[in-house]
């Protein structure tokens, strides 16, 4: 499983997540993503219908009655019958969600690639959180968010943080 932490340190979720999920929806992989509350997905979910003009992603929240058609869908929890949106091979996690608190069903529902959302909250959990996820037999990249909003993967995890 490939894993990867992103760090949030110039724009918000709102901002960065639309553009994440429009690379992906441009190469044809589908996501779930998951945030902590039912408000926040919503939020989420209208920043998502309106953040441009020029492109549209086909995603819904997880009850919604579209979201079998969806390749992109929203939710606070991964699903119980592990179904996945529509092509998905990518979970994101955000707003706190963590991979090592679910790591056995995300392996069951067969996601290939795992984004690790750190917002300006968790940042100081960095390290602890690369050598947990070590103990776990996973090697996680890590890429720092840069002023101009563009992202560089760091190859030393002891000056992340």
């Amino acid at each position: 499983m490939d894993l990867r932490l992103y760090q949030l340190r110039t724009q918000p979720l709102e901002q960065m997540l639309p553009r994440l999920l429009e690379k992906l929806y441009s190469a044809g992989d589908g996501a779930l993503v998951l945030v902590n509350s039912a408000e926040r997905a919503a939020v989420l979910d209208r920043q998502l219908w309106t953040f441009s003009t020029a492109s549209f992603l086909p995603h819904a929240l997880i009850d919604d009655p579209m979201a079998t058609e969806a390749s992109i869908l929203l939710a606070t929890q991964l699903p119980t019958d592990l179904s996945s949106p529509k092509a998905a091979t990518l979970l994101v996690l955000a707003d706190g969600q963590e991979l090592s608190q679910q790591l056995d069903a995300v392996r069951a529902a067969g996601y290939n690639q795992v984004v690790e959302i750190l917002d300006y909250e968790h940042l100081e959990n960095l390290e602890s959180k690369i050598s947990n996820y070590k103990a776990l037999g996973l090697n996680p990249k890590v890429f720092l968010q840069q002023s101009n909003g563009t992202w560089v993967q760091q190859d030393d995890h002891r000056d992340a943080a």
